[in-house]
């Protein structure tokens, strides 16, 4: 990264990131952010003048549309970290790619992003696609869960619906019938998907999606009877799912992510992260919470 690539001579270069800060999948987009954050002072500890800028999508795409002129009008602004949500990166992508911004998304798993522009340049993410992600899922479910049916429930989200239809595409070609419902994305309504698992009475119940909807999704399934083993993918895998399934009803959930847990103890380059994390953030990675005064919906 030098003055070259954008800024002001001698001066710091700016990384963009673009995600939500506010509105019902903060927790990822605070989580993207603060490692950011991290990324960018040891980069400053190294000798780069580097700064990051904040542009919140409030799980919007327009609003991503909206603020895009913060970043891409900037000339000191020499990439982007996000965005975070396939949604908002399918809007911004013709404009990244335009002004020549790459970017590269820790969480934005949408398998036919990379198409969105043809012949694209700019376009990088750290996780698996949604397609590849379900296999692994779905080797999962066939080997070590063995269900007799399944139903998947997806949160109407971009990713959640992905990742929901390629699991059970997977499933399915094994024999093992699945059934899937969708919440309905205006209402958020609970009611029509958990009376219609409650009738199918399936052995498992697969949820493609965010955290937003996963705790209070299986609080209520165990709160109608339904004792269905739970699996998701790391969208779901969050503090708050446990905070508003409560304890007993999380019990037993399954996450799949591509991941590792960054712990203090862990040692070497993970290690070191949780603790300089823990250090810039004034919070550990593992329990992530959105400061005081933003937004934080679970239900």
């Amino acid at each position: 990264m030098t003055p070259s690539a954008g800024g002001n001579a001698g001066g710091a270069v700016k990384l963009a990131f673009i995600g939500p800060l506010s509105g019902a999948h903060s927790d990822l987009g605070f989580a993207v952010r603060d490692g950011a954050r991290v990324a960018v002072q040891q980069a400053k500890d190294s000798g780069v003048k580097v700064d990051l800028v904040e542009g919140d999508t409030q799980v919007d795409p327009a609003q991503a549309s909206a603020i895009k002129g913060r970043f891409i009008n900037d000339p000191g602004v020499v990439g982007v970290v996000g965005p975070s949500l396939s949604d908002e990166t399918r809007t911004l992508l013709p404009d990244l790619e335009a002004n020549n911004l790459a970017m590269v998304s820790a969480s934005a798993s949408d398998v036919a992003l990379p198409t969105v522009v043809p012949n694209e340049a700019v376009f990088h993410r750290v996780v698996p696609d949604d397609t590849a992600a379900a296999a692994g899922i779905a080797s999962y479910i066939v080997k070590e869960v063995k269900p007799h049916s399944v139903v998947y429930v997806n949160d109407s989200s971009d990713y959640g619906r992905g990742l929901a239809d390629a699991t059970m595409k997977a499933v399915a070609a094994t024999g093992i019938p699945g059934q899937p419902l969708t919440i309905d994305p205006n209402t958020q309504d609970l009611a029509p998907v958990l009376a219609n698992i409650k009738a199918a009475n399936p052995d498992l119940v697969f949820y493609g999606g965010y955290v937003s909807n996963a705790g209070a999704l299986v609080k209520r399934l165990r709160d109608i009877g339904v004792t269905a083993k739970f699996i998701s993918g790391e969208g779901a895998l969050d503090p708050g799912f446990v905070t508003t399934a409560g304890a007993p009803a999380a019990e037993g959930a399954i996450f799949a992510c591509s991941c590792r847990f960054p712990a203090a103890d862990a040692g070497g380059a993970l290690g070191r992260f949780a603790t300089q994390y823990a250090q810039i953030n004034k919070v550990h990675p593992s329990t992530r919470t959105p400061p005081r005064g933003t937004t934080r919906q679970t239900s």
